[in-house]
């Protein structure tokens, strides 16, 4: 119909990130972050390419991991859609139910945290003392205690990097159903990416 388009490709799951999958890395939590930030960058004029190229940057500087110690409910069998033991994880899990490349034994909290944290910083490579936002998501059956819990962890492990923790969301923004885990998302920001982040925006997810 003549309408001008143009596509931003968000692909931030850092478990995906191999020359072994043809369709590329998935796209996962980072999609919460990096359409809040383009809706603003719309609502201050910016053209068409403009916010494809924005987006483009900001999809680039953005990853997420995902992990789960229990399957989500298959709805047409009422059954977990795989099977877990009581000493497992699934490292890496989509956020449609997907299970990891790999399941790994299920280690305490802090030793988790630190092992997706030093992947996602890898991955991003944020400078010392420069700033990230992040997303602590919760896949469907995590209780929001646990997932401060992550979002704890988290900050002292950044603090202790010497990279600010400058925004963070904490809730259940991308799920799979039930799965009983969670995600981790990384973006870095400067100045103008944290103004984006504060414009008032009212959606039924974000509200500020």
């Amino acid at each position: 119909r003549d309408i001008p388009c143009a596509r931003v490709l968000v692909d931030d799951d850092l478990a995906t990130d191999s020359e072994d999958i043809a369709a590329g890395r998935r796209g996962t939590g980072g999609t919460v972050l990096i359409e809040k930030l383009l809706g603003a960058a719309a609502d201050t004029g910016l053209g068409l390419r403009e916010l494809q190229e924005f987006g483009t940057r900001l999809a680039a500087s953005c990853r997420t991991l995902a992990v789960a110690s229990a399957a989500h409910t298959s709805p047409t069998t009422g059954r977990p859609a795989y099977l877990l033991g009581p000493e497992e994880l699934e490292y890496g899990v989509g956020i449609h139910g997907e299970r990891a490349q790999k399941t790994v034994p299920r280690e305490s909290l802090g030793p988790l945290v630190e092992r997706m944290t030093s992947a996602l910083l890898e991955a991003v490579s944020p400078a010392r003392n420069s700033s990230v936002i992040a997303l602590v998501n919760g896949l469907g059956a995590v209780t929001p205690l646990e997932l401060y819990a992550v979002h704890a962890e988290l900050g002292g492990l950044l603090d202790d990097r010497g990279i600010e923790l400058a925004r963070s969301l904490v809730g259940e923004y991308t799920t799979a159903l039930d799965m009983r885990g969670f995600s981790i998302t990384l973006l870095a920001a400067d100045h103008q990416i944290l103004r984006l982040y504060d414009a008032p925006v009212r959606t039924a997810a974000l509200h500020w």
